[in-house]
């Protein structure tokens, strides 16, 4: 605590003081040049790179800064981790938050990463003026290391804590059909039944609740459908500070009874553990479904896939038992993602260099670039000064969409934040923005797990046991919600997971949230 105290203290000096880096005063920086490792984005060849090294956004930041950066892309992470094997470490490494097997303190101690707390005042101030200007922002990025919350990265995306673009994935139905029955909401478990069982009957649809492989289990594991059963979601949360994962308790047997009802039916996706996207999309645009689990994306790959302009669609909120409830939760990322961290490496020759290159994403000039690209080309600035994407990127001739190119001429799969501005005009359909307002409507961060470390010592035995888990899970859940297996079998599916260890990963669990809920 007085550590962060102490964090808090500075950091309020650096910005009252005006001491905050300004990207006139120290960049470009003269003869500097880092080595950087990372797991290829697949999201650049969307645009056409196959680098990072070709894309105009990282070229950009390289002259901004005035480092010249080497950069190996691997393709994926045990590949990243067979060359650190090797022993010889570049500068930064950039890859998901949880990618070293052996926890974040084997990091450190190994020299894959090294702790940069105290570094980040002199080298990297606008970061570190960032993460204390609130404790949630510190901790999102924070560590558990020997019985103290470290920065050991610069971490994944951040998006501001009232962003209601932080809930970019929920229930989509389709407008169209719910005028045509006369339905003006849906908001209770009720209503969305009603709906399903209705666009069945009445308009002919053959599979009412469509899915897409992983993103049918979302349903209940975000807790999309679990309010109305007394049931914070299906998933992991936290309430006052105590874990719980929810297909471990009682009340998910009714969750089952009622998907199981769904499936006996005929109201929800046969084939709903792999089903595919373009079957997904295919059955959404041709009515033969009428809802689906999706991100805000499905509403333009849904859109552009129909040959039907009458097609509408909209979000529903996170369902509940009686109008005038708020949901316990619903899906929505933390306030920094898992993905796209960067740790500096003990071998790192220039610290400094490395710190400021990273820093330079937190400042005004960095921000822009990472949101919004190149000016002249991807933005130009209103006459208030605010970025606005220019048609190359909002119509663009060749049919490219918003997000494959800002991850070429801008930088939002590395380390930056998320402007909420950028995110308004990252989604160009009013019905995207107003998704995300329906789906933030609920307690999610009353109970959602924000943050967490499991302790060193046991990281083998947590992934042992929550491999073994999630197969036992997905296996049994299936077989319930399909008839396979009875719904008499939920006290021997629980007694099955409790065999696997289910008890011993929740305290666990338990120790990794500590760090950050305990008083």
């Amino acid at each position: 605590m007085i550590r962060r105290l102490t964090a808090i203290a500075v950091a309020l000096c650096l910005l009252l003081c005006c001491a905050v880096a300004s990207a006139d005063s120290i960049y470009p920086m003269e003869g500097k040049s880092l080595t950087v490792l990372t797991t290829v984005d697949s999201d650049l060849a969307l645009f056409g790179f196959s680098s990072y090294a070709d894309t105009p956004g990282f070229q950009q930041w390289q002259k901004a800064t005035g480092v010249d950066v080497a950069i190996t892309e691997v393709v994926d992470t045990n590949a990243l981790l067979l060359q650190l094997a090797g022993g010889d470490l570049p500068d930064i490494v950039r890859c998901g938050k949880n990618f070293y097997p052996k926890g974040f303190a084997a990091m450190v101690d190994e020299g894959v990463a090294t702790v940069l707390t105290d570094k980040l005042p002199e080298y990297a101030p606008n970061y570190w003026a960032f993460l204390n200007s609130s404790e949630n922002i510190y901790n999102s990025a924070a560590l558990a290391m020997d019985g103290s919350l470290e920065i050991i990265s610069f971490a994944g995306n951040f998006y501001p804590e009232t962003s209601p673009f932080r809930n970019y994935g929920g229930i989509l139905v389709r407008k169209d059909f719910m005028d045509k029955l006369g339905m003006d909401a849906i908001v209770t478990l009720d209503d969305f039944t009603t709906y399903l069982r209705r666009c069945k009957e009445e308009l002919g649809v053959s599979t009412p609740l469509m899915s897409q492989d992983y993103q049918a289990r979302y349903v209940w594991q975000t807790g999309l459908i679990t309010s109305p059963f007394g049931l914070v979601s299906a998933g992991a949360y936290q309430v006052d500070g105590v874990y719980h994962y929810g297909a471990y308790e009682p009340e998910f047997k009714d969750v089952l009874s009622y998907l199981h009802d769904l499936y006996t039916e005929g109201l929800m996706d046969p084939n709903f553990a792999v089903t595919d996207a373009n079957t997904a999309i295919a059955a959404m645009t041709s009515g033969d479904s009428c809802a689906i689990r999706g991100m805000t994306s499905y509403f333009q790959n849904i859109k552009n896939a129909a040959n039907n302009d009458e097609m509408q669609l909209t979000a529903i909120p996170a369902l509940v038992a009686k109008e005038g409830d708020v949901p316990f939760m619903s899906f929505a990322t933390t306030i920094t993602s898992n993905s796209f961290w960067c740790f500096v490496t003990d071998e790192c020759k220039d610290v400094e260099t490395a710190l400021r290159f990273m820093d330079y994403l937190y400042t005004p000039e960095g921000m822009d670039l990472a949101n919004y690209g190149i000016e002249g080309e991807t933005f130009e600035y209103d006459a208030d000064g605010n970025p606005k994407f220019t048609e190359f990127v909002t119509n663009n001739p060749d049919g490219y969409a918003v997000d494959p190119i800002m991850r070429s001429y801008g930088l939002i799969n590395w380390s930056c934040i998320h402007r909420q501005a950028f995110s308004e005009q990252r989604f160009p359909l009013p019905e995207q923005r107003e998704a995300c307002n329906i789906w933030a409507a609920s307690d999610y961060n009353k109970y959602m797990i924000s943050y967490s470390s499991v302790p060193a010592d046991l990281q083998e035995e947590n992934t042992r046991l929550w491999t073994d888990l999630e197969t036992y899970m997905n296996e049994h859940v299936a077989n319930i919600i399909t008839g396979a297996d009875s719904l008499d079998t939920f006290d021997d599916y629980i007694a099955g997971m409790k065999a696997l260890g289910m008890d011993r990963y929740i305290e666990i669990q338990q120790l990794a949230i500590d760090p950050y809920y305990k008083d």
